[in-house]
């Protein structure tokens, strides 16, 4: 009878272990389904975070998601002054920095360009680390604006405004923070040669 035991106890044994690798096998060839699946509809996500690769120029495009909405941003082109239409900078070492440029929103719903410029991690580099914050808000006249809602999937053009201090090798970096860790932050790099 103990022999009897011993074959069947055995026979199951083999049999579940025969059957737990083939679970494994269906198991993964699901999770693979899945990963694939995953892949192909995040596929925007994966190629977005490759274009923010590197620090770009001036007419290259960026995508930012910034924790509410997301948008491709092209810096266009930029100027530097000290003085327009009657408003100065606030000290003798500082200057505007007003940066053209377009924005097309990849968000599902609209949203209003100061949403953008003040919830976003925006910020204006000189070659010293000096930061600045965008400060179209306080309504320079001499700043173009979006004056409607930004619609999904249309293209918009504007102009953003920075007061920094001048920088000593004429170099300026504008940041745009993505809130994502999956997404790399967009950078662009310009000179003062370069300003229109």
């Amino acid at each position: 009878m103990r022999k009897y035991l011993f074959i069947v106890f055995s026979a199951l044994l083999i049999l579940s272990a025969c059957g737990g690798s083939n679970d494994k096998k269906v198991v993964n060839e699901l999770e693979e389904e899945t990963d694939d699946k995953s892949e192909e509809s995040n596929g925007d996500e994966i190629d977005r975070n490759n274009e923010n690769g590197e620090v770009m120029k001036l007419g290259e495009t960026g995508y930012v998601d910034d924790g509410i909405f997301q948008y491709e941003i092209t810096p266009l082109s930029f100027e530097i002054f000290e003085e327009r239409n009657g408003t100065s900078v606030n000290n003798d070492d500082e200057v505007f920095v007003l940066i053209d440029y377009t924005i097309k929103s990849l968000s599902e719903e609209g949203f209003e360009e100061e949403e953008m410029l003040i919830g976003g991690d925006l910020l204006l580099k000189n070659s010293q680390g000096n930061i600045a914050s965008e400060i179209t808000y306080y309504d320079y006249d001499f700043v173009d604006k979006i004056a409607e809602t930004i619609e999904p999937e249309k293209s918009y053009d504007s102009q953003m405004l920075f007061e920094v201090p001048k920088s000593e090798t004429s170099e300026y970096t504008l940041h745009f923070g993505s809130y994502s860790s999956d997404i790399n932050d967009a950078e662009w790099s310009f000179e003062e040669s370069e300003a229109k």
